[in-house]
């Protein structure tokens, strides 16, 4: 159970990092949808949101911790 229990966060995180990375029509629509132009650290869960958000969010802090951020111009990073 533990196994399958690791299987999706995995997949998960990946969802993450292709939303955060590619380019594409459930991208778009996601960004459009729930982030809004925030940074997905900042996104906050609310009542309404699809199942499947709700579970992107129950994991986004394990998919932030194992990842490395490029600050280019600062203009997208949060320092607090």
């Amino acid at each position: 159970m533990k196994d399958i229990f690791n299987m999706n966060i995995s997949l998960l995180c990946k969802c993450w990092r292709r939303l955060e990375n590619e380019d594409g029509l459930w991208q778009d629509i996601i960004k459009a949808k729930y982030l809004k132009g925030r940074l997905i650290s900042s996104v906050k869960h609310i009542r309404d949101d699809s199942p499947t958000w709700t579970d992107l969010l129950k994991i986004r802090m394990v998919y932030l911790r194992g990842r490395r951020i490029h600050t280019r111009n600062g203009k997208k990073t949060l320092f607090w």
